[in-house]
């Protein structure tokens, strides 16, 4: 049997290293925060309310928001693979 993903349409926001203030407000609360101390990559930790892990997203990864407010990192090409843009 093949199974396709189901379409859904979740908010996402790419980091780029630079907009740590613009992710935080994208995740609103729990809060990301930076890993000190920065290497090249500048890791922030992505903290989400219904998992028991947090996520390291580094520049470059999509951090995704869905339906049920849940966080998720995605390396750019796997959100590229798994998502396509249908607006802001």
């Amino acid at each position: 049997m093949k199974y396709r993903k189901k379409p859904e349409e979740v908010e996402a926001m790419q980091y780029t290293g630079e907009n740590y203030n613009d992710i935080s407000e994208f995740l609103g609360t729990p809060p990301a925060y930076p890993i000190m101390p920065l290497p090249e990559s500048k890791p922030i930790v992505i903290r989400s309310p219904s998992q028991r892990v947090d996520a390291v997203a580094v520049v470059g990864d999509y951090i995704v928001k869905d339906a049920d407010e849940s966080f998720y990192v995605y390396t750019q090409s796997g959100f590229e693979c798994t998502y396509e843009l249908v607006g802001d």
